[in-house]
């Protein structure tokens, strides 16, 4: 499935201030511009995401600080809390030679050390613990690989 939102900028972590703004953590460190106006994804998985807009971003990876438009307030962030945000590829500022991302694991074959194919990358989830790789076995069945 084609995303709009294919580059993983990392999860919403601590609120900062009353305003909404929070701080991104996890991130990949991708060189970002993210002006006002920018619509990214917010959710868990990049098949579940709920379109924001940015109001401001300040700071530099790790310490970037992400304030948008729709949480307008401390307790706001909590419903958003641990959900990864993703951005289009137009917001970055590195070349797609430079790095891989999360789109360039979707259709990956997924095979075992003796080289028997399991099956192909469907999806990634970005959970507070660990990534997880949905593999799709040819049969249909998804295996979430940690």
């Amino acid at each position: 499935m084609a995303h709009e939102f294919t580059e993983y900028l990392g999860v919403v972590g601590a609120a900062h201030g009353i305003d909404g703004a929070f701080s991104l953590v996890d991130g990949a460190g991708t060189p970002v511009d993210l002006t006002p106006g920018t619509i990214v994804g917010v959710g868990y998985s990049r098949d579940f995401l709920r379109p924001f807009t940015v109001e401001s971003m300040s700071g530099l990876h790790p310490h970037l600080r992400l304030h948008l438009r729709e949480i307008p307030s401390r307790d706001a962030v909590e419903s958003i809390a641990d959900m990864a945000v993703y951005a289009p590829a137009s917001a970055l500022r590195s070349s797609a030679r430079e790095r891989y991302r999360i789109g360039d694991l979707e259709g990956c074959t997924v095979r075992t050390e003796d080289g028997a194919d399991i099956g192909v990358v469907t999806d990634v989830w970005l959970l507070p613990a660990n990534d997880v790789w949905v593999v799709t076995t040819a049969t249909g069945i998804e295996i979430p690989l940690p």
